[in-house]
């Protein structure tokens, strides 16, 4: 199991697509996963829990403030 930063759960795939761009231009790892009707967008994985806690603060200061670290 590995760390993970859940950044969203989209029901438009566009902007699942987007937030999925902004966190790929800041050089993060980025996975979407389509659940149902909605499109969840992940950072990671990461090496450690520090790694994902740092990521997590970046995608709380880049509009995101739900985002919070599960592990896969």
């Amino acid at each position: 199991a590995a760390p993970y930063v859940q950044v969203g759960a989209f029901g438009e795939a566009a902007n699942a697509s987007a937030a999925a761009a902004l966190f790929r231009a800041k050089g993060l790892p980025v996975a979407e996963f389509g659940a149902g009707r909605l499109t969840r967008v992940l950072l990671g994985p990461f090496a450690d829990l520090t790694a994902a806690r740092d990521a997590r603060d970046l995608a709380a200061g880049s509009g995101f403030a739900d985002a919070y670290v599960t592990v896969q």
